[in-house]
């Protein structure tokens, strides 16, 4: 027999006893051969209608399955019209197909989606915190409660009795009501679609409806950690982790903790302290230094009185920051006769200052000039400063200045 026909009778065959929706009859499925219904090119793309699917359409507050058809990649899964579209790279060739899902997102948004119904169960039993948002993704998992916060032992409170309702692992099974049978159940929150509901139970905790796909019981989901809150408008967004998603968060913090244990030769336990006793010593020595820094600009300031008689004093600095060159010139301009114009070659600024009993408007002089030589910067009537490309064009600047205050001052 025709190898093609054989498979064709085996795929009738089982087409009988499986649901068209894989994802729901078979989650354990994520390998099978079908036959394509109709393949569909348009503006915006590739697509394919199968016999039957186990890809997951994005729904539900869950992303939408990823794999492969045949050869061709399945980049979006989209349900329009009561139809199952596969967003694919490329047409197979075939009508005969092997499927296959991307088993590992699969687990981990559906260890993730359940998750969401367990957590947001426990934070209204325990702080009547409802959940009014779900984000799964990539980066981050989240839920967004009509709190406005929550304390360190409340984050604990919830993140204990989550897990321990996994470690009971407890049954979860799905099935459908009509709108008229949803009094029946204490549902979490009434939903939107009046007919075929699917019901999402996790025995005895939480009635929810849900098209997305869960774990069979909570023990799968293995462990929940809380990673983080931050306040989100009027309400508190909670960050968590699942299953795979929570074991390799651990292994990353511990070898952290681990390297920088070994690092500073000290005790897990005892890191806290060590860095904090270091950030103390550091704090002191950048105090001490930044003593030490304008004690030397102090000294550098009166040693440039001793050198000149000029009201105008120009210094260029290879060595010393912008903050550094502040702390000069206002050494520099205290006693009300002088104009300084400094700069500093390390971070390519320079600064004009006087005391503010002198003719000049240090902001609109250099705004005048600074096109000329590709500087940004300003300034108010007594101090302006600058940033230039290059040092060229900062001593070309200052040179510029030079000459034009000239004429404005005492030499």
């Amino acid at each position: 027999m025709n190898h093609d026909i054989l498979q064709l009778m085996m795929i009738f065959e089982r087409m009988t006893e499986m649901n068209e929706r894989l994802y729901y009859s078979a989650p354990e499925l994520f390998s099978w051969n079908t036959i394509i219904l109709e393949k569909i090119t348009n503006e915006n793309g590739f697509f394919i209608i199968l016999e039957e699917t186990a890809f997951y359409p994005e729904g539900g507050g869950q992303p939408a399955d990823t794999g492969f058809i045949a050869e061709a990649a399945v980049i979006d899964v989209i349900e329009m019209n009561d139809e199952i579209l596969h967003k694919v790279d490329r047409l197979p060739e075939t009508g005969i197909v092997e499927c296959r899902v991307d088993a590992d997102r699969r687990s981990d948004h559906t260890q993730h989606h359940t998750g969401q119904h367990l957590l947001s169960s426990v934070c209204i039993e325990l702080y009547n915190a409802e959940t009014v948002s779900f984000h799964l993704g990539q980066e981050y998992v989240a839920i967004d409660l009509n709190t406005p916060s929550l304390s360190e032992g409340q984050i604990e409170a919830i993140e204990n009795r989550t897990n321990h309702y996994i470690q009971s692992n407890i049954p979860i099974k799905t099935y459908y009501l009509e709108e008229n049978q949803l009094n029946t159940i204490p549902l979490r929150k009434i939903p939107k679609v009046t007919e075929n509901i699917r019901i999402v139970e996790i025995q005895g905790l939480d009635y929810s409806a849900c098209c997305g796909t869960h774990a069979a019981s909570t023990g799968e989901l293995g462990m929940l950690k809380i990673l983080k809150t931050e306040k989100n408008k009027q309400f508190t967004r909670v960050y968590f982790v699942c299953g795979r998603r929570a074991l390799t968060n651990y292994q990353q913090a511990h070898k952290t903790l681990r390297d920088i244990s070994l690092h500073f030769s000290t005790g897990q336990d005892e890191v806290l302290e060590r860095i904090q006793k270091l950030e103390k010593e550091n704090k002191s020595l950048q105090k001490r230094a930044k003593e030490i820094s304008e004690e030397n600009a102090i000294f550098t300031a009166r040693k440039l009185i001793q050198e000149t008689t000029s009201s105008f004093i120009q210094e260029c600095f290879s060595e010393k920051s912008l903050s550094e060159i502040q702390v000069i010139a206002k050494e520099l301009v205290k006693d009300g006769s002088r104009i300084v114009l400094a700069g500093s070659l390390q971070e390519k600024k320079v600064l004009l200052m006087h005391s503010g009993n002198m003719d000049i408007h240090c902001g609109q002089l250099f705004k005048e000039t600074l096109p000329l030589y590709e500087g940004k910067g300003g300034g108010g009537s007594n101090q302006a400063q600058a940033s230039f490309n290059s040092t060229e064009e900062l001593t070309s600047f200052m040179d510029h200045i030079s000459v034009t205050l000239a004429d404005h001052t005492i030499h």
